[in-house]
């Protein structure tokens, strides 16, 4: 299952899913294996669980962020 987040509308609010918010996004489509490592470390970022998170070391150490000098 993947995380959620609520969009305003007028008139209340709705529950989209992160996946397929970034999948159906034209401004940050930068591919899908970019939209999918995004995602992943996105959804490490959101855990609920404090300790299924990763501390900022961890974070880095992601293979998403080897290309970035």
């Amino acid at each position: 299952m993947s995380p959620k987040f609520k969009r305003a509308t007028v008139g209340g609010s709705e529950t989209v899913s992160i996946v397929s918010e970034l999948n159906e996004s034209t401004v940050y489509c930068n591919g899908a294996e970019e939209i999918a490592t995004f995602t992943r470390i996105m959804q490490s970022f959101l855990a609920l669980d404090p300790s299924q998170r990763p501390c900022a070391v961890e974070s880095l150490l992601d293979p998403g962020f080897e290309d970035i000098s």
